[in-house]
């Protein structure tokens, strides 16, 4: 049985879409790094797509939500959006998991 061709076209309108507004996207990046002493860090990443410059970077052993959305906070998402609109900037999702508590782990 043959496959059927697929088509190009929702891919070009992605790259297209993609093209057109690179300038507004921004992408981030939650990620651990294991340390000599057998410790993690837990590092925030954002970069900017249009010129895939960083934005933001920061790195703490105790990450709380409080934390995270500080750093969603200082990350320049306000210079990727158009200036005149009334539309929110960006959305924040809420952290459930366990690593998100309130307060660091003794």
């Amino acid at each position: 049985m043959k496959r059927a061709p697929r088509d190009p076209e929702p891919a070009k309108r992605w790259l297209a879409f993609l093209r057109n507004h690179r300038e507004a996207i921004a992408a981030m990046d939650f990620f651990t790094v294991p340390t000599i002493n057998f410790g993690v860090l837990y590092c925030f990443f954002v970069i900017s797509h249009g010129r895939r410059r960083i934005l933001h970077f920061n790195i703490t052993k105790h990450p709380t939500s409080l934390w995270v959305v500080q750093q969603l906070r200082e990350s320049s998402f306000s210079r990727l959006a158009a200036p005149r609109t009334n539309v929110p900037r960006h959305k924040v999702i809420a952290l459930k998991g366990p690593i998100f508590a309130s307060s660091p782990k003794p």
